[in-house]
């Protein structure tokens, strides 16, 4: 039986691992964000990605010990939470679970706070991104419509610039 828990608590001890390097991916999007450094919030989206595999990898085995667990204490349903697998486990275990369940619920909340103030720069940058595209797509569709009578210069029917930046 403490075999299972020290395999519960190696797999929960991962987790936390994972979800620290969760929330340092998370803060360096943010910042990638705000200084507009694409090639840097792409490398990190592609980190979390390769995170939220790994996860759904482990939870999986997650899963497996403690239907283990349920399984030798007699249980005819594996407990459905972290609190409730501490509640049933051996006292030394059970300090060792709750304090990781601690720290885990401590990293949840910190990269909770981060995506939240990261949203609105995200929404910001991605509106800035479409206005742009659309400005692109407007001077192709207006340099598309014809040439002028030698051939040599596209019809200039609305004169002027047709992208600006962010400052004007």
């Amino acid at each position: 039986m403490s075999d299972l828990y020290e395999t519960l608590y190696f797999v929960l001890d991962d987790a936390l691992e994972r979800q620290e390097k969760v929330l340092a991916a998370c803060q360096a999007q943010g910042k990638a964000a705000r200084a507009r450094d694409v090639e840097y919030l792409e490398a990190k989206t592609l980190e979390l990605v390769d995170l939220m595999k790994e996860a759904a990898r482990a939870d999986k085995m997650r899963a497996e010990v403690v239907k283990q667990i349920a399984s030798e204490q007699g249980l005819r349903n594996a407990p459905e939470n972290l609190s409730a697998v501490t509640a049933i486990a051996p006292g030394p275990w059970r300090d060792g679970l709750s304090e990781v369940q601690t720290r885990l619920q401590a990293a949840l909340k910190e990269t909770r706070s981060v995506i939240a103030a990261s949203a609105g720069v995200m929404r910001a940058v991605l509106r800035v991104v479409g206005e742009s595209l659309q400005a692109l797509d407007d001077c192709c569709t207006v340099n598309a419509r014809g040439y002028e009578a030698n051939g040599l210069e596209p019809a200039r029917e609305h004169a002027g610039p047709k992208i600006l930046d962010r400052k004007g």
